[in-house]
């Protein structure tokens, strides 16, 4: 039976709280800054949810090598009895400022500053790195932080990472745009000194802290972009400082000026009254503990009466005090939400006719009396102590009533039974995704961040989007599923993202571990989508880790990845091997994060008719069950590794030849098998394959063999076996067998010619543009391809359009449809189509638009699924950092951006294809989708 727990995790607020307690130790030169640093860097290593069992108040999470001290101070901040924020700490992060400022609101009113022309601030982008350094200043409370405080009040500024993560395959990040900021004097850098581990003063870390003209600079950035009303209250909560603060920023300037005076060198008699000192001390803590309650805040307003007492020794009994409370005695805490999700503490008083019980109290040797329960930050009052209300439960939907029957997490199960109205998403991560080893929780929480939380720009875009959660789980395919949630029903939506990095795919495409993967995905999912992360002109710069000695310059049978054009040229084998096949293409995670909320919250928009499985077998283990299969039936082992490593499964080789027509059947995988017999079978004992059968002969055997009129198939091998030296043509000879034919007919039939069965020169018809078709060169006598130029858009297609189809002498195969739009021409669409209309519809908006690029993109003449529509967006990059610099941008434009393109993805079953740069990609996406064409496209229809 497992725990009932707190619904409040831990893990997030103990890291802050230790690393709070961290800042403070080292701006006081404390060298317990390394005790806290320890504690936090342990905390953030854990996976599983900390939290606290609701019966009996155990906490469960806490990582077991943690430091005493430590362990005792994450158990009293659970328990409630220490804040999370130590006394006297000044927040940087708007987190903290949450944290400090829910009982007081500091008003104040903005400076002024006239630097509106600067050329700089022409040149600074909103939510770019220098934009969100200034904004992270702008909202701190601190004269100066260090640039792991700055990146973390920055983050949710900026729409890239703000740290580069040389393990995460980041080798770039927003944090550079520090040295703009310091070259035109807006922001100042200092080395700090701190107290190192054995007690002596050592250079500590580097301190950043706004100018005077970057203070005018702020202003003027805020002119011209400026604040939601959101931002704007949390600026409110900003502006003035409360005394007990600047108190704390005074004695933190007078510990900074004593750690920069170099320490005096003691003689011995300092050195013998340094001992003496330390022996009391000795002495005094084995007799009793003295608590001091004067501290320097409050010293001034006490008498002398009142400070009487203070300093005297404190006995056991008063240590550990016991209390006792009557619960008719004590007044309940009632919460309630309000209209803008702020939480309002109200405190019933309890009934003046019962008198309320005295608080137990001792008294000293001097006859002071003294608090039972009192510490260092304890006023001269006493707080009486009140219970909480507790909230009726939610009923529990059994999980065997849902669909859904996958081993979800203990929090995934709850929360799917909570939510009993309305339309919900649960975004579930592979438990094997990582973004850092030392921080296993940053993918999922970065996650949350923009989906969930209030302060996320998803939310900000789209208020009334459907509940987002996102959890982890270990999945059978894919790193990130989706759960649409209605009316307490859970339904697997049928779409899958596999995440891979450039250095990733490059090092591991020499094994076709991501060509495995996608199809296992493409057999699951209506939308098997690669999320390919990072940047693409880099391709060449990794290299895999298994170079094969015997390596052509290139094998069309490999799924090798090197450069740019091998990149391109795998997007296009992909595209034209599967319909279920999707592409997402970003720069960095904090795009990838954007992306993956807008699929996942557009999925939540479209009635699915299916689910998908739960459970599927390994790819490996699907290709050994259709390369046995060929195998038993006399297909060369060759050549039944070739189909079955390219087809990958038993169903998805039946589907092909189902979908195709039946003369073209037999000759469908003549593409396939053609590599297979030139360069796959080199061997001293045997013949290349090709001298014992043609290509397409091979091929028709395959699909007789596949759809044998033979009781049991694999009887025709050792015929087959027998009679093979007496065929010209192998091939025929099996293909006789499996029609039902006798042995002396199959031979007769194998060495008569056939003149329909001759090997004919494959091509690619390329019909388009002239403003496309200009990308392939006509000079050239012997190529592969045959261009066709039109004065208008082929299909009669509404956008810059391009088709390609491969033809044989009598077959030819299904269309590739090329699109081209520009970045500026999507977002001026999207500006277009939101005037007028409300941002809580931004839904509506970015379906609109799809329903537009749908609409210019598609005919009545394409056959669809089998047809296949990519849509190439060009420099769509380029085109909102141009608008980011604009006066008045509209942060929404890149979540709109995405919305649309997740739309006409997974409700149109439209590729989309980015060319970041606006010359060279285009031609080379052309070029190298043609050559995919005729290498890896089937021939399924008969020539009219």
């Amino acid at each position: 039976m497992s725990r009932t727990k707190d619904p409040k995790v831990w893990n997030e607020d103990l890291v802050l709280a230790l690393r709070s307690r961290e800042e403070q130790c080292r701006q006081r030169c404390s060298v317990r800054q390394y005790l806290w640093r320890d504690g936090a860097r342990a905390l953030e290593a854990v996976r599983r949810d900390i939290y606290q069992c609701t019966k009996s108040l155990k906490v469960v999470g806490l990582p077991t090598g943690l430091n005493k001290t430590v362990e005792e101070e994450c158990r009293a901040i659970i328990s409630g009895s220490k804040p999370i924020l130590p006394t006297g700490f000044i927040p940087t992060t708007l987190v903290e400022q949450r944290k400090m400022s829910e009982s007081r609101l500091i008003v104040g009113t903005p400076k002024s500053n006239p630097y509106y022309d600067d050329p700089y601030l022409k040149r600074i982008k909103m939510r770019g790195g220098s934009y969100a350094i200034l904004m992270a200043f702008h909202f701190s409370r601190a004269k100066s932080m260090t640039k792991a405080q700055l990146c973390s009040a920055a983050q949710q500024y900026c729409d890239e990472e703000m740290e580069p993560n040389f393990s995460a395959g980041r080798s770039y990040g927003a944090w550079s745009s520090k040295k703009t900021l310091v070259h035109h004097g807006i922001v100042k850098e200092r080395r700090t000194t701190q107290m190192g581990r054995r007690g002596h003063i050592c250079n500590g870390v580097f301190e950043y802290s706004l100018t005077e003209n970057g203070q005018q600079f702020l202003e003027a950035m805020l002119h011209k972009f400026p604040l939601t009303d959101k931002d704007q209250n949390l600026e409110s909560v900003r502006v003035n400082q409360s005394s007990e603060i600047k108190n704390s920023l005074q004695m933190i300037s007078d510990r900074n000026s004593v750690c920069n005076i170099k320490q005096p060198q003691m003689n011995s008699a300092s050195r013998n009254q340094h001992k003496s000192n330390q022996k009391i001390i000795q002495r005094s803590r084995k007799a009793s503990i003295t608590v001091t309650l004067l501290s320097d805040s409050d010293s001034d307003s006490e008498d002398g009466d009142a400070c009487a007492g203070r300093g005297s020794p404190i006995t056991n009994a008063q240590l550990n005090p016991k209390i006792q409370m009557n619960d008719e005695n004590v007044s309940p805490i009632f919460i309630e939400s309000d209209s803008d999700n702020s939480f309002t503490t109200l405190v019933r008083k309890a009934s003046l006719q019962r008198a309320p019980k005295k608080v137990v109290r001792t008294t000293s040797k001097s006859g002071r009396p003294m608090d039972n329960v009192s510490s260092d930050d304890d006023e001269d009052f006493l707080v009486s102590p009140v219970k909480a209300k507790t909230l009726p439960r939610q009923p529990k939907l059994p999980l065997e009533r849902t669909d859904y029957t996958d081993s979800l997490s203990t929090a995934t199960q709850h929360l799917t039974s909570n939510l009993i109205e309305g339309t919900h998403l649960i975004i579930l991560i592979d438990s094997r995704e990582r973004n850092r080893n030392a921080t296993p929780r940053h993918m999922r929480m970065e996650l949350n961040r923009n989906i969930s939380d209030e302060s996320g720009l998803m939310r900000k875009v789209w208020p009334r989007m459907p509940l987002a959660i996102v959890e982890e789980d270990e999945l059978s395919y894919g790193d990130f599923a989706f759960l649409q949630v209605n009316s307490g029903k859970s339904h697997r939506v049928p779409v899958s993202i596999e995440r891979k990095r450039i250095s990733d795919l490059v090092q591991r495409s020499h094994r076709a571990d991501h060509w495995m993967q996608l199809s296992r995905m493409a057999r699951c999912c209506d939308h098997a989508i690669l999320l390919v992360e990072g940047n693409i002109t880099k391709t060449s710069h990794f290299t895999s880790k298994e170079i094969y000695e015997d390596e052509q310059p290139w094998n069309p049978d490999l799924h090798s990845i090197d450069d740019e054009n091998s990149f391109y040229r795998f997007l296009g084998r992909a595209i034209v091997a599967s319909s279920n096949f999707k592409l997402i293409q970003t720069r960095d995670e904090q795009a990838s994060y954007r992306a993956i909320g807008a699929v996942g919250l557009v999925s939540t928009q479209i009635h699915w008719k299916k689910n998908a499985p739960r459970v599927v077998s390994s790819a490996k283990r699907q290709v050994n069950q259709l390369y046995d299969k060929l195998k038993s039936r006399g297909i060369p082992w060759q050549i039944s590794r070739r189909v079955s490593e390219e087809v990958v499964s038993v169903q998805h080789l039946e589907n092909l030849f189902n979908t195709g027509q039946i003369s073209a059947r037999s000759s469908i995988l003549s593409p396939i098998i053609a590599q297979s017999c030139s360069c796959l079978i080199k061997t001293e004992k045997s013949r290349r394959l090709i001298e014992y059968g043609s290509v397409e002969a091979w091929s028709a055997a395959i699909y007789n063999a596949w759809n044998s009129k033979l009781t049991d198939p694999r009887d025709s091998v050792s015929v087959f076996e027998e009679y093979k030296v007496f065929a010209n043509d192998r091939a025929k000879l099996l293909a006789a067998l499996h029609e039902g034919k006798s042995a002396e007919h199959a031979v007769y039939e194998s060495n008569k010619a056939d003149s329909s069965m001759t090997s004919t020169a494959r091509m690619v018809i390329v019909e388009g543009n002239r403003q496309l078709t200009k990308f392939f060169p006509t000079d050239t006598s012997d190529c592969f391809y045959k261009i066709s130029d039109l004065e208008e858009n082929p299909l009669g297609l509404g956008l810059p359009s391009i088709v390609m189809h491969t033809v044989g002498e009598k077959f030819k195969s299904d269309r590739l449809v090329l699109s081209v739009l520009d970045g500026t021409n999507l977002l001026q669409r999207i500006k277009s189509s939101s005037k007028g209309i409300p941002l809580e519809r931004s839904i509506t908006i970015a379906e609109s638009v799809a329903r537009q690029l749908y609409t210019e993109c598609n005919s009545f003449l394409l056959r669809k699924p089998q047809d296949r529509s990519v849509l190439i967006v060009r420099g769509l990059t380029p085109a909102l950092d141009a608008a980011a610099k604009e006066h008045g941008y509209q942060e929404h434009l890149k979540i709109m951006a995405d919305l649309c393109l997740a739309d006409l993805m997974l409700r149109h079953g439209i590729v989309v294809v980015h060319a970041f740069r606006l010359k060279g990609d285009l031609e080379m996406i052309v070029r190298e989708f043609a050559m995919a064409c005729f290498h890896y496209q089937l021939l399924t229809r008969k020539v009219r």
